[in-house]
């Protein structure tokens, strides 16, 4: 519904702000018009270890009246884990697949 539009809209920001265990999200790249790199870091109490997901944002406003919808996957992320993923981040976090997440 639409009033779900602003916090799909601006996902990125909005995740962080609504999830605790979220730390931040920020955007790595664009792939054309079709979908966003992101990444969100996520805090994991101990004795677990925080968590880092790398994923493909793909992002439909207005598909109908009314009807938004956001999927996050990890389906041909390989790049993104490449070129965005630091030696750093991956001695200090576990990576978190996201094999498919959608709201609509």
């Amino acid at each position: 519904p639409n009033v779900f539009r602003g916090f799909l809209q601006n996902f990125n920001k909005h995740f962080s702000d609504a999830t605790p265990m979220v730390k931040k999200t920020s955007h790595l790249e664009h792939d054309g018009n079709v979908r966003e790199g992101i990444k969100t870091f996520l805090a994991f109490p101990p004795p677990l270890s925080d968590r880092v997901m790398v994923h493909w944002k793909y992002l439909r406003l207005d598909r109908k009246k009314d009807e938004h919808l956001i999927i996050l996957s990890e389906e041909g992320n390989e790049k993104l884990l490449e070129n965005h993923l630091s030696k750093e981040e991956r001695k200090k976090y576990v990576l978190a697949p996201t094999f498919l997440f959608a709201f609509w």
